[in-house]
C-alpha cells in the first residue's frame, strides 16, 4: 500500500538523485529502519535545496564573490551539505527569504539527522520520519532563492503565458501551493501582486477570479479568511460573487450586510447578467429572512428589465425562485394592479409574467386579465407569444387554463385554443 509521501513524490518533478534518496527512505521506513529512513529523507531535502541554488540566478543582494564561493562548495562532496545548511540558517545575509521560525525547524531536523548518522542516544521512531515528511511537504515551496511567495507569483504568470503553458490548464496544483508559499499575514499583499501581474488595470479579470475561487476550495480557512477580508476591503465582492454565487457563504455577511446586498448593492452593480444567480444564492442559503423574502422578490421584479437583463434558464435557479411569495408579488403587480393594460410595461416584464403563468396555479383573475389584454388595440405580443409557447409545450398547463376559463364563464381566445 502506498503511503502519503509516495503520492507527494509522484506529483513533484524531482531529480533522479532525489527520487532515489526518497525511495531508499521509504523502503527503510516500511522495514522499520527509522534512523536510516530519516537520514535518507534529510539528504533528499538538502539535495533539493542544493539543486535549487545551482539553478537559481544570483540574488541582487549577494556579491558575486560570495555567490561563486557557494556554487564552488556545492560541487565539493565533502562540503556541499554543510554549505546548504549554513545558507538555509543564515539570517544575517540570507539568500533564502524565509521566516526565522522555519530556520529553527531546519536546525531541529539537522540535529535529528545527526542523531541518525551518529547513532546517538535519542530515539528515532516512525513518528519522527512522518513529521519530517510533513515538514518537507509543507515548507519546501517556501524555500526558494527568490522567496516562496515571489516564486509562486512567477509560476502563476507562466501559467497564463500560452507560450509556456497550454490554455485552460488546471490551476489546482498552483492554487494548492498558496497556503504553503504564503504566510497568512501576507495573503493580501500576495493577492495585490497577483492582480498586478494578471491585470494591472482593474479587478475584473476572469483568471484572477478563478484563482480566488479555487483558493476557497483548496486552501486552509486561515488563508480563505484573509481572502474574504481582501475582497471586502477592495469592494469587489459583488463582482466575485456574481461569477461564483456558490461562494456567498464564505463571506459570513451579517443580517444588515445581507439586506444591503440584495436591497442596494446587487441592484446597483453592473453585473446584470448574474443578478438572478445572486438572489438565488442568497435565498438558497437562507440568508434572506422569511420576513423579508417578499420585499426581496419585489425588489428583483421591479428591477428586472426585459431588454437589459437575462432571465435565467438554469433549472436550479428557477426552482429556487419558484416560491409562493414570488407568485404573490407578480400576481399583485401584474394582475391586481391591472398593469397588463400597459403593453410597454408588460414588454419589460414578459419573461417574469410568463414564468408566473407557467409555474404557479392559475387564478380566475389571472386568466381573465390575460384574456382581456388580448382585446386591447395595443397589447404585448411578447407576452401572448410566450404564453402560447407554454401552452403548446405543456398540455397540463393548457388544460388548467381551459378549466379555469370554463369554470369562470370565460371564452378562450382563438389564439389559445
Amino acid at each position: 500500500m502506498k503511503i502519503q509521501i509516495e503520492y507527494w513524490k509522484e506529483e513533484k518533478k524531482l531529480s533522479k538523485k532525489v527520487n532515489n534518496l526518497l525511495n531508499e527512505s521509504i523502503i527503510c521506513y516500511k522495514h522499520d529502519a527509522y534512523r536510516a529512513s530519516l537520514l535518507f529523507s534529510y539528504l533528499a531535502f538538502v539535495t533539493i535545496i542544493k539543486e535549487t541554488i545551482i539553478r537559481a540566478n544570483k540574488p541582487a543582494t549577494i556579491t558575486q564573490t560570495r555567490w561563486d564561493s557557494i556554487l564552488t562548495e556545492l560541487q565539493n562532496d565533502d562540503k556541499w551539505e554543510k554549505r546548504v545548511f549554513d545558507e538555509l540558517t543564515n539570517s544575517s545575509s540570507p539568500i533564502f527569504n524565509i521566516k526565522e521560525d522555519l530556520r529553527l525547524q531546519i536546525k531541529f531536523w539537522k540535529d535529528r539527522r545527526n542523531d541518525c548518522a551518529h547513532f546517538k542516544d535519542n530515539e528515532v521512531e516512525y513518528q519522527h520520519v512522518e513529521s519530517f515528511w510533513s515538514f518537507l511537504r509543507s515548507n519546501l515551496i517556501k524555500i526558494n532563492v527568490e522567496g516562496g511567495r515571489q516564486n509562486l507569483l512567477v509560476k502563476f504568470q507562466d501559467h497564463f503565458d500560452t507560450t509556456k503553458t497550454p490554455p485552460n490548464s488546471d490551476l489546482s496544483p498552483l492554487v494548492s501551493e498558496i497556503e504553503n508559499a504564503v504566510e497568512s499575514n501576507e495573503v493580501k499583499d500576495f493577492l495585490t501582486d497577483l492582480r498586478n501581474i494578471l491585470d494591472p488595470y482593474g479587478w475584473n479579470n476572469p483568471n484572477y477570479y478563478k484563482i480566488i475561487n479555487k483558493s476557497f476550495e483548496l486552501c486552509h480557512e486561515l488563508i480563505t479568511e484573509k481572502v474574504v477580508e481582501f475582497i471586502l476591503e477592495n469592494n469587489f465582492e459583488i463582482e466575485f460573487i456574481s461569477n461564483f454565487p456558490d461562494k456567498v457563504n464564505y463571506f459570513n455577511f451579517s443580517a444588515t450586510q445581507t439586506r444591503e446586498l440584495w436591497k442596494k448593492k446587487i441592484l446597483l452593480s453592473n453585473n446584470n447578467r448574474y443578478i438572478f444567480d445572486l438572489y438565488a444564492a442568497l435565498i438558497r442559503n437562507n440568508l434572506i429572512p422569511q420576513a423579508e423574502l417578499s420585499e426581496a422578490y419585489s425588489a428583483l421584479f421591479d428591477y428586472y428589465e426585459q431588454t437589459r437583463d437575462s432571465f435565467p434558464s438554469n433549472t436550479e435557479i428557477l426552482l429556487t425562485l419558484k416560491n409562493d411569495k414570488l407568485g404573490d408579488i407578480i400576481f399583485k403587480k401584474a394582475i391586481e394592479e391591472d398593469k397588463l393594460n400597459n403593453f410597454m410595461w408588460v414588454n419589460s416584464k414578459t419573461d417574469f409574467i410568463a414564468f408566473y403563468f407557467e409555474h404557479f396555479t392559475l387564478k380566475k383573475e389571472s386568466v381573465e386579465t390575460l384574456f382581456a389584454m388580448l382585446e386591447k388595440q395595443n397589447y404585448s405580443w411578447w407576452l401572448r407569444d410566450s404564453v402560447l409557447r407554454i401552452l403548446n409545450s405543456n398540455s397540463t398547463k393548457k388544460s388548467e387554463l381551459h378549466n379555469v376559463a370554463t369554470q369562470s364563464g370565460l371564452t378562450v381566445p382563438n389564439v389559445f385554443e
